[in-house]
């Protein structure tokens, strides 16, 4: 990752983690309103620079919650583990406890593999049913609610 270190009328400089500065010509720049101090990434094209901003992480905290790995953003003191898959997961694999692997709960989901089926499958199926509502927790212990 790189840093703009000035910016003029003809060409931006960026400032590179090595240390090197490279001038680029502002027709090679890849966005609008380039900002000294802000993050970009340089990559060579043939024999010219092209800039692009910075990506923000993938797992990026912002004001209003947790960014994930897919770009949607989960609230505050919310899993970042889909719902849906979760359900999806638990009516086709639950007697096998492979949602309860999904979500992070490991222990449980070993309880299940092995004695789900003692339960006549009423166990997986009731588990199923609260994946399904909202009220699973992950590995985490936090609620399951994104879909």
């Amino acid at each position: 990752m790189a840093e703009i270190i000035g910016v003029d009328g003809t060409e931006l400089r960026v400032g590179t983690d090595d240390g090197a500065v490279i001038a680029v010509p502002i027709g090679l720049i890849r966005f609008a309103n380039p900002t000294i101090g802000q993050h970009v990434n340089v990559y060579r094209d043939g024999n010219n620079y092209v800039v692009t901003p910075a990506m923000p992480a993938a797992a990026a905290v912002t004001a209003s919650g947790t960014k994930t790995d897919f770009g949607t953003v989960v609230a505050p003191g919310t899993s970042p583990k889909s719902r849906g898959l979760a359900s999806i997961l638990g009516f086709f694999l639950g007697v096998l406890g492979v949602h309860r692997f999904y979500l992070g709960n490991i222990a449980l989901g070993v309880c299940m593999l092995l004695f789900g089926w003692l339960t006549l499958f009423i166990w997986p199926f009731v588990d199923w049913l609260v994946v399904l509502c909202g009220g699973a927790k992950d590995g985490q212990r936090l609620p399951v609610k994104n879909w």
